[in-house]
């Protein structure tokens, strides 16, 4: 990477004149390297930027020089950023710096490969700034559309980028289409040149201890002078070189590095600057590798180190030292700890949880241990019914089914422990069933098992001479019965009204349902009396049907013409009346009861008894 010095000339209002020094860097790629040049970087895992000296799909040669970059994109859809070396801008003022470089448009593939263009303060694209970007087929606009070949494209970077520590990134866009080649990459920085002696700061290590034979450890260098024209040297010696003063340089010159420490050792940093010639050298820094377990970590158990609880309940976790050093001790997750800290904690984890307790001792050094608390949960277990639709007092098979848990005991509300029992209904009744694991776990279930009750026949009636009102009242049925009268009659009305048209002693019987128990019978004897001195119907004429439910037919087979008829109920009140049409009565309008029809002729009068239903 070349640079050059450039001193921009500013006059402010021609009266006074102020100069701001640039730095004129590039890269054109001729230096053989693995991947990037020295001091750039990528991001991304698909590493498919590459140096090339001749470019195929699309052919083409270097733009300048012997070689340039590619970014192959034949191989998917996908994205890979290479980024500059670090770049100072602190002292860039309202000044327009640009980054620019040369890219090969071709119009040989239409796919949609392109180069964005950012900057940030970090070599990451987190938080970066899109500044621009370019196609790499010629007749997409983006940002031009021009004919094939090397096209120079610059990109003006925010003055709000005018610290001392930047970076620009270039993303290639793979959309399975050709190459692109870029060459000559050029930019510029405006910056503070460290001045005097600088400040070496301060080294740490993270862990500052390692309580192992070896361990990774990762250094930084904080609080060090940083300003353009800085370097780092790090440098390292065991206990014998140290106390002869022989330091071995490390090779790296960045502020931060890791590395597998395998031994006592000594560490500095050395920080010069170039313009002054003058460094600084910080305090040695020693990190103890316990080579020979001298120190060892705590040696710490816990207890238990798996075990089994029931859902709901908690569990003490206990963490001990072999030894009589102090230790702190923490534990996670902490969400369902009594405590994070402590050698004695109560877990009530909802699930199956693995505990981690760390215990540190006064030098720093820990050690780790886990306390596995399984849920028993208990037996997922279900009461399969047989047949539900059986009578009271009928058996149904119960069957009980466990899920997860062999040999999990079973315990039925009878005390019963068989897996099928016979169960002896009792109408509406509930039975539950307990299942236990071998943790002693439990989960219990309810079945409500509705049979079906037995019908009861019950009854009252009504009776007017001949003519009764029976009323159903039978309890626990379907609401299907029905009504034998014993004269060879019978009705399935829940409350029929029924007329003998004769005396005698009758035997009637209720028969009341609810399948599929059996039908219940209730029977009694009524008795029908018929008095001539109230009846007394026209001879010839006669009225049916009877019962009836809204029409009554008169049957005239006299000589006697019906000039008027009347109806009366039970107590003698009239309550329709009218002359005969068609010989037909509407009894639509009054209520279910016992009446009497009166008919009337010019020369007699005849009373019926009439049943409306």
């Amino acid at each position: 990477m070349k640079k050059s010095i450039i001193l921009i000339l500013n006059l402010s209002f021609m009266i006074s004149v102020s100069f701001a020094q640039s730095e004129q860097y590039a890269e054109g790629f001729e230096t053989e390297f693995f991947r990037v040049p020295d001091g750039w970087g990528t991001i991304g895992n698909t590493n498919q930027w590459s140096r090339r000296t001749i470019g195929g799909q699309p052919d083409c040669d270097p733009y300048s020089g012997s070689a340039m970059m590619r970014f192959r994109t034949s191989f998917g859809q996908f994205s890979q950023t290479i980024y500059s070396p670090r770049i100072d801008w602190s002292k860039r003022s309202n000044y327009n710096t640009y980054v620019s470089f040369y890219l090969y448009r071709d119009s040989q593939n239409t796919n949609d490969d392109s180069l964005s263009v950012l900057v940030n303060t970090e070599p990451s694209l987190d938080g970066a700034t899109w500044i621009g970007g370019v196609a790499r087929y010629t007749k997409t606009n983006k940002p031009d559309s021009v004919n094939e070949g090397w096209k120079k494209y610059s990109f003006l970077v925010p003055t709000s980028f005018n610290g001392n520590r930047n970076y620009f990134l270039l993303q290639g866009h793979a959309d399975r289409g050709n190459s692109i080649y870029i060459d000559s990459v050029e930019w510029e920085g405006y910056p503070t040149f460290c001045e005097g002696k600088p400040k070496a700061g301060k080294i740490k290590s993270t862990p500052e201890i390692i309580c192992t034979t070896q361990g990774t450890a990762f250094f930084e260098l904080t609080g060090a002078s940083d300003e353009t024209g800085t370097s780092i040297k790090w440098e390292y010696a065991d206990s014998a070189n140290h106390a002869n003063g022989n330091w071995t340089t490390i090779n790296t010159t960045n502020t931060s590095w890791q590395a597998n420490i395998t031994n006592n050792y000594y560490f500095r940093a050395i920080v010069f600057c170039e313009k002054s010639e003058m460094s600084d050298t910080t305090e040695e820094y020693f990190l103890f590798v316990d080579v020979n377990q001298e120190v060892l970590g705590p040696l710490i158990t816990v207890a238990p180190t798996n075990t089994t609880v029931c859902a709901g309940d908690t569990v003490m976790l206990t963490a001990t030292v072999s030894d009589n050093r102090k230790i702190s001790y923490s534990w996670e997750p902490a969400e369902s700890l009594s405590s994070g800290s402590g050698d004695t904690v109560y877990a009530a984890p909802t699930n199956t949880t693995t505990y981690r307790v760390t215990g540190i001792d006064t030098i720093g050094c820990s050690q780790t241990r886990q306390a596995r608390v399984n849920i028993d949960n208990g037996p997922n277990v279900t009461i399969i019914v047989g047949d539900t639709n059986v009578c009271e007092g009928s058996t149904v098979e119960l069957r009980a089914q466990v899920f997860g848990f062999g040999g999990a005991e079973i315990e039925w509300s009878t005390g019963e422990t068989n897996q099928i029992i016979n169960y002896v209904t009792k109408g509406t009744d509930t039975v539950s069933l307990k299942a236990t694991s071998n943790a002693g776990c439990s989960n219990e279930v309810s079945q409500i098992l509705n049979t079906v009750l037995k019908p009861e026949s019950k009854y009252t009636f009504t009776q007017f001479n001949d003519s009764f009102n029976f009323f159903d009242q039978s309890e626990n049925t379907n609401g299907e019965v029905e009504w034998f009268f014993g004269d060879g009659n019978e009705s399935r009305r829940s409350n029929p009204i029924y007329n003998y048209g004769k005396s005698g002693i009758f035997t009637v019987t209720l028969v009341s349902k609810n399948p599929p128990c059996p039908n219940d019978t209730a029977t009694f004897d009524v008795q029908s009396k018929i008095s001539n001195s109230v009846l007394n119907p026209i001879q010839g004429i006669y009225v049916g049907p009877v019962p009836t439910s809204d029409k009554l037919t008169i049957f005239n087979e006299s000589y006697e013409q019906i000039t008027h008829w009347y109806i009366l109920n039970s107590i003698g009140q009239q309550v329709s009346h009218g002359t005969i049409d068609n010989n037909v009565i509407d009894l639509s309008r009054l209520q279910s009861s016992n009446y009497y029809l009166i008919l009337e002729t010019k020369s007699k009068k005849g009373i019926y008894p009439i049943i409306k239903q």
